[in-house]
């Protein structure tokens, strides 16, 4: 994973980025890492502002098996913002789009990026030649721009066995819908990514399991 992330930060350093943040998702080498990126571990949540220049996605689906594009916890079956089906890459670009961030760069394999397609249809993946795909979306980002999610969001949490769903049903504004079922009210993309991040993912921790 260390060599695909080199080869971004690469082509960012050349490009006059002046900064690059590796948000880890699997185990990265910092050995090998490129001096110039800095490594993000162990974070909740997401962190974008109005200065970034874009975001980028590298090796999706290729360290480990993807199966149904499902990223959540194993406890978590599914996740919906107004009934639209998300997972934490759909959730990451919503959010980014909120603050006018393109989307450079979608690397790996074509089923880790299915529920993004939903949202982005003509959104191409690099399955390989990286370089050359991210120097296109920083001479161009306008190609590259990300919708997002405008108003409430309504976000709902499918957990996959009822004890879940009470527990999140704790927490406060969280309404239990069904018997593995929960939804919260959020007032904006920012609201509902805290949401995500600080209820649902806590809920369904690996130590469940």
């Amino acid at each position: 994973m260390a060599k695909l992330i080199n080869q971004v930060v690469d082509v960012a350093v050349n490009e006059g980025i002046t900064e690059v943040l590796v948000h880890e998702a699997c185990p990265v080498d910092m050995e090998s890492l490129h001096p110039e990126a800095k490594l993000i571990r162990g974070a909740k949540t997401f962190y974008f502002d109005e200065s970034f220049v874009g975001i980028a996605f590298v090796g999706q689906g290729i360290t480990g098996s993807v199966k149904k594009t499902k990223t959540y916890r194993p406890g978590l079956v599914q996740v919906r913002f107004n009934d639209n089906e998300v997972d934490e890459i759909t959730i990451a670009c919503l959010y980014a789009g909120h603050f006018g961030i393109p989307l450079l760069l979608a690397h790996g394999k074509p089923s880790a990026f299915r529920i993004l397609k939903n949202f982005l249809p003509s959104l191409v993946i690099a399955e390989k030649n990286i370089k050359q795909v991210l120097r296109k979306g920083l001479k161009n980002p306008q190609k590259s721009q990300i919708a997002t999610m405008h108003g409430r969001i309504t976000v709902q949490f499918h957990f996959a066995n009822p004890l879940l769903a009470e527990m999140h049903s704790i927490f406060p504004k969280v309404r239990r819908i069904d018997n593995c079922i929960t939804s919260i009210s959020s007032k904006d993309i920012k609201e509902a990514l805290f949401s995500y991040c600080s209820t649902g993912l806590l809920v369904a921790a690996d130590w469940l399991y």
